[in-house]
C-alpha cells in the first residue's frame, strides 16, 4: 500500500510543478521563442542590427512587421490594441547576439533572457513500465535443474519511478546535446512459470517445489535504487515544438530489498531474504522519447544472482515511459 501512496504523491508533485513552473514546460515561450515588439524595435536601430536570420542576413523592419501581423493574427485576441502587439520569433528563424540581449533588456525594462534559455534541459520519463525476461539461463551448478527460473514474460513486469534529474550541458551554443544523471527506484517482478519458489540455503539459491499446493501465483520481487548517466541528443522535428530525444548510457543500481511471494487459493505468504541477488548491478540502456511517451530497453549486468551462488541468468527489459 505504501508504494501506491508514494506513486500518487510523486505524480501529484510533478503535475503541480509542470502546471505552475514555466521551466518545466516544453512550450516555445520558455525555450525557443524571443518576443519582440516591432514598434519598439523600429525606434531603436541598434536592436534591428542584432536581429539576424540563421543564414546571417538581416531581417528588415518590413519583414518584422509582416511577421508580426501574421503572428498576431494567429495568437492574439482581436480587441488588443495595435501598439501593444508583440511578435514571437522561434530560434529556428532568428537568434540574438549578446549585445542584442542587452538592448532587448533595455527596451522591456527587465531581464528578457529568462525567456530565452540556452541551457540543456534533459527529458526523462517520470514512470517506466516494462516487461522482464531472463536470457541465457544456465543450471551448471545443479544436479537437477528443473528449470525453476523459467518465468512468464507476460506477467513479469518492471515498474520504475524516476524521481530527480540533473542535466549537464555539453555545448555553450547548442542546448540540444548533453548528459544527465538522477535518482530513481526500480521494482522488478519475476513470475515463475512452474510451481516453484526459491530460498537461500547454505549460501546457495535452491528451488522449493510447490506442486502439492494449488498455486495461483509465485514470484520473486527485487527493489533497486538507480543512478543513471545518460547521453541525450534532442532532434528538432519540423513543424513541432517538441523534440525527439534519443538517450543512451548506463545506469548503476544498489539493491534495497527483495522477497518472494506465493499465493494459493487459501492463503498468501511473503519471504523477505537476500536470495544471493547481486547487491550492485548496472544496465546498458537506450531510450527514445517524444512528448509524454518514451520507449526504452535495458540489459542488466552482471546477472540476477551472485556468481557461484545461483543459476547464471541475465535480465533484460523492454518498456514504455510516461510523463
Amino acid at each position: 500500500m505504501r508504494y501506491y501512496l508514494l506513486i500518487i504523491l510523486v505524480f501529484l508533485c510533478n503535475t503541480y510543478l509542470y502546471a505552475f513552473n514555466p521551466c518545466y514546460h516544453d512550450l516555445s515561450e520558455n525555450m525557443d521563442t524571443v518576443v519582440v515588439s516591432p514598434q519598439k524595435v523600429s525606434s531603436n536601430p541598434s536592436v534591428q542590427d542584432t536581429i539576424v536570420k540563421k543564414d546571417s542576413t538581416s531581417i528588415s523592419q518590413k519583414h518584422i512587421e509582416e511577421m508580426s501581423e501574421e503572428w498576431f493574427k494567429n495568437n492574439s485576441s482581436s480587441n488588443q490594441k495595435n501598439e501593444d502587439r508583440e511578435v514571437g520569433f522561434t530560434k529556428e528563424e532568428i537568434f540574438l547576439s549578446d549585445s542584442g540581449f542587452d538592448d532587448i533588456i533595455n527596451i522591456f525594462g527587465h531581464d528578457t533572457r529568462k525567456n530565452y534559455s540556452k541551457k540543456f534541459r534533459a527529458r526523462w520519463s517520470l514512470i517506466d513500465i516494462g516487461v522482464n525476461s531472463l536470457m541465457n539461463t544456465s543450471y551448471e551448478m545443479y544436479p537437477v535443474s528443473n528449470d525453476f527460473m523459467d518465468i512468464d514474460n507476460n506477467k513479469s513486469t518492471e515498474f520504475a519511478l524516476n524521481l530527480f534529474r540533473l542535466p549537464i550541458g555539453l555545448s555553450r551554443t547548442n542546448n540540444r546535446i548533453g548528459l544527465f544523471t538522477g535518482l530513481g527506484v526500480t521494482w522488478n517482478n519475476y513470475r515463475f512459470n512452474q510451481s516453484y519458489t526459491i530460498e537461500d540455503k547454505g549460501g546457495m539459491v535452491q528451488p522449493v517445489s510447490l506442486s502439492d499446493e494449488n498455486i495461483i501465483k509465485s514470484k520473486l520481487v527485487t527493489t533497486y535504487l538507480s543512478f543513471p548517466l545518460m547521453f541525450q541528443y534532442q532532434f528538432a522535428i519540423p513543424g513541432s515544438r517538441v523534440p525527439l530525444c534519443i538517450s543512451v548510457g548506463i545506469t548503476g543500481e544498489i539493491k534495497l530489498g527483495s522477497h518472494t511471494k506465493v499465493k494459493t487459493d487459501t492463503a498468501k505468504r511473503k519471504d523477505h531474504d537476500d536470495f544471493q541477488l547481486v547487491p550492485f548491478r548496472y544496465s546498458y540502456s537506450a531510450r527514445a522519447k517524444y512528448g509524454f511517451i518514451s520507449f526504452y530497453f535495458k540489459y542488466y549486468e552482471p546477472g540476477l544472482f551472485q556468481s557461484g551462488n545461483g543459476p547464471t541468468t541475465t535480465p533484460m527489459t523492454f518498456g514504455i515511459g510516461l510523463f
